[in-house]
């Protein structure tokens, strides 16, 4: 099965899309500054709207990176 994508598990999520990446458990400002700093993306609504390959074209955001924020959000939802 392939990994779901990033956008896929915010909508499934329930969680309001005003919410603060940052706000997500677990995470360092390693993920979330790149994110604030180049697409000005704080809050899940805005990253739901790019895609995993575009949020890897972020500056100091990789797949590992990329991984961290999908389990957090799994995390947060996880009941």
């Amino acid at each position: 099965m392939a990994d779901q994508s990033l956008a896929d598990l915010i909508h499934e999520s329930g969680l309001p899309l005003s919410t603060p990446v940052a706000d997500l458990p677990g995470l360092t400002w390693h993920v979330t500054r790149p994110l604030a700093t180049q697409r000005a993306t704080m809050t899940l609504g805005q990253l739901a709207e790019l895609t995993d390959d575009e949020i890897r074209l972020t500056s100091g955001i990789g797949e590992r990176r990329l991984a961290k924020l999908k389990d957090s959000l799994r995390e947060a939802t996880a009941g």
